[in-house]
């Protein structure tokens, strides 16, 4: 592929010369200058052309590997730690866009979800539900769903708003239930009002995560309403 570029870019210069050369038929020294001056011309732009294609040529040769530049800044492999680090976020959002999943056929990514999970707590789970692989492969498969979720680990204010909040939405939690959760109560009934507890204050804690991210969350919540 490389030659045929190379062959081609050096070929139009010469063609155009050969044409005009073709065109005029007088043989007179001020011809043979207009002749030599084109020529000089000519090899110019192909060696222009060809350090071009090289340089080309070099940068697409250089694979980009995300563990060997991950490495240099202290980690073996994408972790919720490593995740911590602006850096890291960055070449995870790289590889990202340079793998460009959207172009990945929906069923060979299923395949990847499988084998990922597999010997996993929920690899059952995926088994036994497609619709939960269908919704890990539409959110990889949408680059704004998984870039905007970078975004999130790169605003440490946010982060920090929301932690607060998490902490106050457990104590509001820890003394609501001693209040209202009786320990005369039944086990079943207790059970029924800690489950209910919980649920309550899962849903509060991801409205507020909503709030604090709202723009970064619309490409999320939008394939999460197609399985609602």
């Amino acid at each position: 592929m490389k030659l045929i570029v190379v062959f081609i870019l050096v070929l139009l210069p010469l063609l155009g010369f050969s044409q005009e050369g073709a065109s005029t038929g007088v043989d007179t020294t001020a011809h043979d200058e207009a002749v030599l001056d084109e020529l000089e011309k000519a090899r110019e732009d192909r060696q222009k052309s060809l350090e071009q294609v090289s340089k080309v040529a070099d940068a697409t040769e250089k694979a980009f590997d995300p563990i060997t530049e991950l490495k240099k800044l202290g980690y073996d492999s994408f972790t919720p730690a490593s995740l911590m680090n602006k850096d890291a976020v960055a070449l995870l959002e790289r590889t990202l866009k340079e793998a460009r999943m959207h172009t990945i056929p929906p069923e060979l990514l299923k395949e990847k979800v499988h084998e990922a999970f597999k010997g996993h707590p929920i690899e059952g789970y995926l088994k036994n539900n497609p619709k939960a692989v269908d919704f890990i492969v539409d959110v990889m498969r949408d680059e704004k769903a998984v870039v905007s979720g970078l975004h999130i680990m790169k605003d440490k204010d946010r982060l920090k708003t929301y932690l607060y909040v998490w902490i106050v939405i457990m104590f509001f939690a820890y003394f609501t239930r001693k209040l209202f959760v009786s320990k005369y109560w039944n086990k079943w009934l207790r059970g029924i009002a800690s489950f209910a507890f919980s649920v309550t204050i899962s849903v509060i804690s991801l409205s507020a995560f909503c709030l604090i991210f709202e723009e970064e969350m619309k490409p999320l919540l939008t394939i999460i309403k197609r399985y609602i």
